[in-house]
């Protein structure tokens, strides 16, 4: 009976331990089936997602392959949860066998071997625990399959929604906040320049930062913004508020009130300044009446400042008061000239022009004449097509012409004058005439023929002296010297210079064998030379 007690508990114990096995067995293909199921999961989210990424024309292809592909994660899930619940379905079945089979060995020693009952109990107990624990841990991979079944779902979701809106943009729905209705068969929108921007069928910014806005708007010049300039019609912006900064755009209403535009906002012809040759203002200068006919100026107030506008009343009252000048018979100061063709200008501080064309256009200069040019400061120009261009310069007389600084013309080169009826002059700076001149020119001569007599009998003098001087000390030279062996010797000498002759005597005397002595005398109807003279030998 114990024999085959022990022998239904070997059973028992190797049913047990083949259905445990059997059920981890179960139970780690149901775990790798949903390990395959997590993993196909995972590659079809992240096909997906990359197929989203790529292009969102292809969006909608994108979307239903990343749908296929969840819908193929998802049955691979079901397919381990099945396999899953397969295997441990089984597992518990052979489980319960085992227990079946052990409850026969058990009830067989139950009467004779408590210890190796005790042991059994501690089995069981064992076994349950490790049911108990493989329970929980199904539970928990179901709760994570629900947590990814969720998930997928809302990706499922998401990339629907994307799809719907996508679907809105591209048949022209618009989208919240943004909406646009435009003709499907309207040409395209094109934005060629860099960083340019073009909204509207056919709209084309072709420049640099440019902006089309508007059907058919074209922007070809860098930086702007364009509203029209197409085929189609420009637009008007409406409801702008008016401009405070220097770069806002000004609105109607500011222009109005500038009185450039009307009530009817029609524009109005504005007075502005005049323009120089390079196109800048030049608010020196305003032209009126375009500048081929004069202006009348209405409502002119009495000017008060030096350089206010002044009205017709107070022109007459200085027409009034000159007394002086008229236009009658007898006149004290008359001109000829067409005075709007011909006006004088003097536009030099202080200057003074009067004549036909006269110009005073240096500081302080005086030009009376016409065509005369005072340009120098302080300079004055006389007399008809006088020119007096240097600074402090007086030109007199018709075509004179003083360029020169601190100086009197009376003529010009080619055309000069005389200056008759000198008086003589007194003062050191005073104009000397041609009898004052050759009186001086007289008394010079005489001066000079005397001076020059007197230097030249001082050269004569000089040089018969200097001739008789040659001729003495010539002479001198021709007495000979003192023999070695005597101790005195007196001589004379003669000799010729360029016509003047001198006669010399001279002496000399040897002291010692070593010491030796010379002198002489030269005479001349000019002069006479003397010298003397010594030497040591050794």
């Amino acid at each position: 009976m114990a024999g085959q007690s022990q022998s239904s508990l070997s059973t028992g114990i190797s049913s047990l331990s083949a259905s445990a096995s059997t059920a981890i067995s179960s139970l780690s293909t149901g775990i790798d089936s949903v390990s395959t199921g997590i993993s196909s999961l995972s590659t079809s989210a992240s096909t997906s997602v990359s197929s989203l990424s790529t292009s969102v024309s292809s969006l909608s292809s994108s979307a239903s392959t990343a749908v296929s592909s969840l819908s193929t994660g998802v049955n691979s899930l079901s397919t381990g949860m099945s396999s899953l619940s397969t295997s441990t379905s089984t597992a518990i079945s052979s489980l319960s066998t085992g227990v079946s089979s052990l409850s026969v060995g058990i009830s067989s020693l139950s009467t004779g071997i408590s210890s190796l009952s005790t042991g059994f109990s501690s089995l069981s107990t064992s076994t349950s625990t490790s049911i108990s624990s493989l329970s929980t841990g199904i539970n928990s991979i179901s709760t994570g399959i629900n947590s990814i079944s969720t998930t997928v779902s809302t990706v499922i979701n998401d990339i629907s929604s994307i799809s719907t809106s996508l679907s809105s943009i591209s048949g022209g729905k618009g989208i919240k906040y943004f909406h646009a209705n435009i003709d499907e068969n309207a040409p395209d929108s094109q934005a060629k320049g860099v960083n340019s921007i073009a909204i509207g069928s056919n709209a084309q910014a072709n420049a640099i930062n440019s902006v089309a806005i508007g059907n058919n708007s074209v922007a070809n010049e860098e930086n702007t913004v364009s509203f029209g300039g197409g085929s189609g019609p420009n637009l008007r912006l409406t409801h702008v508020a008016d401009g405070v900064a220097d770069t806002d755009a000004a609105t109607v209403g500011q222009l109005k009130k500038t009185g450039l535009l009307g009530p009817d906002g029609e524009a109005r012809t504005a007075v502005t300044y005049d323009v120089n040759k390079d196109g800048t203002t030049n608010y020196s200068g305003i032209t009126l009446g375009n500048d081929t006919s004069g202006t009348a100026i209405h409502n002119v107030a009495d000017g008060t400042a030096a350089t206010d506008a002044v009205n017709m009343r107070q022109l007459g009252k200085v027409t009034d008061a000159i007394t002086n000048l008229s236009v009658s018979s007898n006149p004290m100061f008359a001109a000829d000239g067409d005075r709007a063709l011909e006006a004088a200008k003097a536009s030099g501080t202080h200057a003074v022009a009067s004549g036909a064309n006269a110009q005073a256009t240096g500081a302080n200069s005086v030009a009376n004449g016409a065509g005369a040019v005072a340009s120098g400061n302080g300079a004055t120009a006389v007399g008809a097509g006088s020119r007096a261009t240097a600074d402090n310069s007086v030109a007199l007389g018709q075509n004179a012409t003083a360029d020169r600084a601190d100086t009197v013309s009376i003529g010009s080169a080619g055309g000069e004058r005389q200056i008759t009826n000198v008086a003589a002059g007194t003062q050191g700076t005073d104009a000397v005439n041609v009898n004052q001149l050759n009186q001086a020119t007289t008394q010079a001569n005489s001066y000079t023929d005397l001076r020059v007599g007197q230097l030249q009998n001082a050269i004569t003098d000089v040089q018969r002296k200097a001739y008789s001087g040659v001729a003495a000390a010539t002479a001198l030279s021709m007495i000979p010297e003192v023999d070695k062996d005597k101790v005195i010797a007196v001589g004379v000498g003669g000799a010729g210079y360029q016509g003047y002759g001198a006669s010399a005597l001279g002496v000399n005397v040897r002291i010692t064998q070593n010491l030796k002595m010379k002198a002489g005398a030269g005479i001349s109807g000019n002069g006479n030379v003397y010298g003397a003279g010594a030497a040591y030998q050794w």
